[in-house]
């Protein structure tokens, strides 16, 4: 079984342990709007990239075990809701070589362990379902997809990502089914839900921004049209799928800011934002359980996380500079989930991205909205702190922390957290211990393995520079 290796508080972030008060808030059970599932806590396990499966995305044994290592170290850590990593619709299409892809029910035993895995500890998993569009690497996919012919660009150079063309109409309708067939085998495996990933600069999120959609079909050129895709994979998955069969949804907090924001100096960030919250009010409509408010893609990544910087609240950021309330502030993305939150009802909110102190995860689900006067955040998820240490929810419910491990830094920002943490997955999905202290990340096979994954990215561009 792998726990934790840290187990007090010096080289933590927070300065207090949680009152009791807050402990039970944090402690107390969620019921889902429209599928009734109840979640034990409000501690989410944020989807991570694991690339623990084959090259081909198919599972085997080996892969299954290697999953259920990781996730029954997550479970028995907390979480009240995990959701997975990537889980593709499309074997030929993926985010990174080693996703696990589920197409059919050829491994339908193998997903039954993994959901049975989690659900035994008393925690709800749902698998995040996802397709790349343009963001999959030219090794991978050689002539990848997307709403419309734009490439990715301001990607580092020794990265190759191909452009990509358009997709046809019928090949759009084709997508949403390969959603809803995904979702149906995932139900049928006993999952609880599954989450469709629509930030990040993936595919449902090319097609809900206006920069990367320019179609003119009804799948693009208004707002309505460009949600179209999403709202379709929904109704889809509603239609194939008992009541109890979950759906959530993640969300871009880039999708609906900056694009246009130097082209109306009267409040076109303002427009976007509304649009974002036109989406929200879409889901809710359409009967999504949770949406959970992210931001960033690869683009963003690029352009600020190689340095260590975050991805500020667009909200806040209109001059390009930080308020020292978003400075302050530990969720980056607080202040678009607020926007969300006051204009739904039912739909509950996941915020995910910063939170590291016990307090502020409190704190955060007391906010309330300025509109609705209720709070703002249903869930607090987390991602890399529980890959240092899995079982952090449990002992922020314990009062025995004050937060997550302060990590050693690195030189080269976003990418050295994702080896830090995917290196960490790693280790316990062949139950070792994830470390925390910088000689012994240095010398750990499992971080070098997992490092290694990008290693063919890497190759593929020098052996093909232009």
């Amino acid at each position: 079984m792998v726990s934790a290796s840290v187990s007090n508080n010096s080289g933590r972030y927070g300065t207090a342990t949680l009152s009791s008060e807050d402990q039970a808030l944090l402690a107390q059970p969620l019921t889902l709007p429209f599928s009734g599932k109840v979640i034990k806590n409000r501690f989410c396990k944020a989807a991570l990239s694991e690339s623990l499966g084959r090259s081909d995305g198919h599972i085997d044994k080996e892969v299954l075990d290697r999953h259920v290592h990781l996730y029954d170290a997550w479970a028995r850590g907390g979480s009240g809701l995990i959701l997975t990593g990537n889980v593709m619709v499309d074997r030929t299409m993926r985010e990174m070589e080693h996703n696990v892809a589920v197409e059919d029910l050829a491994e339908l035993d193998h997903l039954k362990v993994w959901a049975q895995t989690v659900q035994k500890q008393g925690a709800a998993l749902y698998a995040q379902i996802n397709h790349p569009g343009r963001q999959t690497y030219a090794c991978l996919t050689p002539a990848p997809v997307a709403p419309s012919a734009v490439p990715v660009s301001n990607f580092p150079s020794f990265i190759a990502i191909n452009p990509p063309r358009e997709l046809s109409n019928a090949e759009v309708k084709g997508l949403v089914k390969s959603f809803v067939q995904t979702s149906v085998v995932l139900y049928k495996a006993g999952f609880d839900g599954v989450e469709l990933h629509a930030a990040h600069g993936f595919l449902i999120s090319q097609f809900l921004n206006p920069r990367t959609n320019q179609r003119t079909d009804e799948y693009g050129s208004t707002p309505e049209n460009r949600s179209r895709f999403l709202s379709e994979i929904v109704q889809g998955i509603k239609a194939a799928t008992p009541k109890t069969f979950s759906i959530g949804v993640k969300v871009n907090s880039v999708d609906f800011g900056r694009q246009r924001k130097t082209q109306d100096g009267n409040g076109g960030m303002e427009k976007d934002l509304e649009e974002g919250v036109k989406v929200a009010v879409m889901l809710e409509q359409l009967g999504v359980d949770f949406i959970e408010v992210s931001g960033g893609c690869y683009e963003s990544f690029a352009a600020g996380l190689m340095e260590g910087k975050g991805i500020p609240d667009d909200l806040d950021n209109l001059d390009g500079v930080q308020k020292t309330s978003t400075q302050k502030r530990e969720a980056h993305f607080a202040l678009f989930a607020e926007r969300i939150s006051s204009a739904l009802s039912t739909t509950k909110i996941i915020l995910t991205g910063g939170f590291v102190s016990a307090t502020a995860m409190a704190d955060s689900l007391k906010t309330t909205t300025a509109v609705a006067q209720k709070p703002h955040i249903d869930m607090v998820g987390l991602g890399r702190s529980v890959c240092t240490e899995p079982d952090l929810p449990n002992r922020i419910l314990s009062g025995s922390v004050t937060g997550a491990t302060r990590l050693p830094w690195l030189p080269g920002g976003y990418f050295s957290e994702v080896y830090m943490c995917g290196g960490n997955m790693r280790r316990m999905a062949y139950q070792k211990e994830p470390l925390s202290y910088l000689p012994w990340l240095f010398l750990s096979p499992d971080h070098a393995a997992y490092g290694m994954t990008y290693g063919r990215v890497i190759t593929h561009k020098l052996m093909h520079p232009f």
